[in-house]
């Protein structure tokens, strides 16, 4: 019962909740960027660069966490 369950959670979570997290994602960056160049100093950095790649990062290793749940599932 419990492999089933996680097999199915993983599943799912690799088909639908990675397309949730890259479309929020995606719109959290779009707003960053949108800002940086109104910032000055860190904050410009931190909007057009930082908080992208870190979400990019982010979101890049949950799902080959996901590949390696979904192989030993």
């Amino acid at each position: 019962m419990g492999k089933n369950l996680k097999s199915e959670f993983v599943t799912w979570l690799t088909k639908e909740g990675i397309e949730f997290l890259q479309a929020a994602a995606d719109r959290v960056i779009e707003e960053c960027k949108t800002d940086a160049p109104a910032e000055t100093g860190w904050c410009k950095i931190r909007d057009a660069f930082v908080v992208p790649a870190a979400i990019n990062i982010g979101l890049y290793v949950l799902k080959v966490v996901l590949e390696k749940a979904a192989a030993e599932a």
